[in-house]
C-alpha cells in the first residue's frame, strides 16, 4: 500500500497539507507569491520545524506540533492575499524595494501583520494555544511567555530555513539569516553554531528539492547553493523587528 511505501508519518503530513489546501481559499498570483510557491514555502516551513523537533537538538517539543505551526505559519499572508490582493501586492513591492520583511509593510498598510491575523484564525479555530502562540510570535519569539517562547522560535528560524533553502514564495524583499534569528544569537543553543546551520541547511536543501517537484507541479525550484549566514542576508526577526516590535507591531511582551 501507499503507507508501506511513503511511511505512516510522511503519509499523513502530506495529507494534512492537501487538507489545508482544500480548506483554504485560493488567491490570485502575485509577483514573487504564488498561490503554489506559497504552499510549497508552507510545506518548506513545516518539514524544517519537524525536523528541528528533534532530540538531538535538544527542545522539549513535539515534532508534530511544530510541523502543524510550520505548516500554518503564513496563514494570515494568505487571507491578506485572498481578500486585499492589490494592497498585499503593494506590500510585497514595497518589501522588495526597500529589502526589508513585508510583516513591516504590512503595518504601515493594514495596520497589522499576517502573524496576527493567522493566531486569531487559529484562536477561531481552537486549535492548540502552543501552535497559536507560535504563529503569533514566529516574528518576535522572544516577547512570547516563557512556555511559548520555543515553539515560537522554532518557527521562527524554520521560516529562515526554509527561505534559505530557496523552496516556494515568502514575500519578503530579504533572505534571513539564520544567525540573526532569536536561537542563532542564543549562546549556549545548538542552532547558534555555524556548523549546526550548515548542516541543516544542506540536508534539508538536499530533501526539499528531491520532493518538491512531485508536490507542486510546476514549481521553479532555484539551483543556487543555499547559504546559511552570507553576509548579504538579513534578519527577518529579533534583530530586525523583535527589538523595536512593541512600538512597530502593537505587541506587548506576554506575561506568563
Amino acid at each position: 500500500s501507499a503507507i508501506t511505501l511513503i511511511g505512516l508519518s510522511e503519509t499523513v503530513n502530506t495529507v494534512c497539507l492537501y487538507f489545508f489546501q482544500e480548506l483554504l481559499p485560493k488567491f490570485p498570483d502575485i509577483q514573487g507569491f504564488s498561490y503554489n510557491g506559497f504552499w510549497a514555502h508552507s510545506w518548506a516551513c513545516a518539514v524544517a520545524a519537524r525536523r528541528l523537533g528533534h532530540p538531538s537538538l535538544g527542545f522539549d517539543t513535539i515534532p508534530g506540533d511544530l510541523y502543524l505551526a510550520g505548516m500554518l505559519q503564513g496563514i494570515g499572508r494568505l487571507m491578506f492575499a485572498v481578500h486585499f490582493p492589490v494592497e498585499f501586492n503593494k506590500c510585497v513591492e514595497k518589501a522588495k524595494e526597500l529589502n526589508c520583511a513585508v510583516i513591516q509593510c504590512e503595518k504601515d498598510l493594514f495596520g497589522t501583520t499576517d502573524n496576527l491575523v493567522g493566531a486569531r484564525i487559529l484562536e477561531v479555530w481552537n486549535m492548540p494555544d502552543n501552535i497559536c502562540r507560535a504563529v503569533a510570535f514566529s516574528h518576535m519569539p522572544h516577547l512570547a511567555a516563557p512556555e511559548f517562547m520555543t515553539c515560537a522560535a522554532l518557527i521562527q528560524f524554520a521560516y529562515a530555513v526554509a527561505a534559505n533553502c530557496r523552496i516556494g514564495d515568502h514575500g519578503d524583499g530579504i533572505v534571513p539569516a539564520l544567525a540573526n534569528t532569536y536561537l542563532g544569537e542564543k549562546t549556549g543553543s545548538k542552532l547558534s553554531e555555524p556548523d549546526v546551520q550548515n548542516k541543516l541547511i544542506e540536508e534539508l536543501s538536499s530533501t526539499l528539492k528531491a520532493k518538491a517537484g512531485s508536490m507542486f507541479p510546476g514549481l521553479k525550484t532555484d539551483k543556487r547553493k543555499p547559504e546559511a549566514n552570507a553576509k548579504r542576508l538579513h534578519s527577518t526577526g529579533r534583530g530586525q523587528i523583535g527589538r523595536n516590535s512593541e512600538k512597530e507591531n502593537g505587541i506587548r511582551p506576554e506575561k506568563s
